[in-house]
């Protein structure tokens, strides 16, 4: 069983979709590493979830979160723009 305890919530949603999409331990171990270092800044976690997701995640987190793909795709969307100023 993955430990996700010292993930926030935003990360732990992350890795749900990593986990239903199959990927194997060592990936997913991996990303629960780096997702940790976030530690409660979802804002962060948000970012990395936006540059870093596939289409098919992106998909699975919107469900998740119950938004459509488009409307995630425009909070990314601000994300991006946010960190372009």
């Amino acid at each position: 069983m993955l430990d996700t305890s010292k993930l926030n919530k935003i990360a732990k949603i992350i890795i749900e979709c990593f986990q239903e999409a199959s990927y194997d331990e060592p990936y997913i171990y991996s990303k629960i590493d780096r997702l940790e270092s976030f530690g409660d800044n979802q804002w962060a976690t948000f970012r990395w979830a936006s540059s870093q997701l596939d289409g098919t995640n992106k998909a699975r987190f919107a469900e998740k979160v119950g938004v459509d793909v488009a409307m995630l795709m425009t909070a990314f969307q601000v994300v991006e723009a946010v960190d372009d100023k």
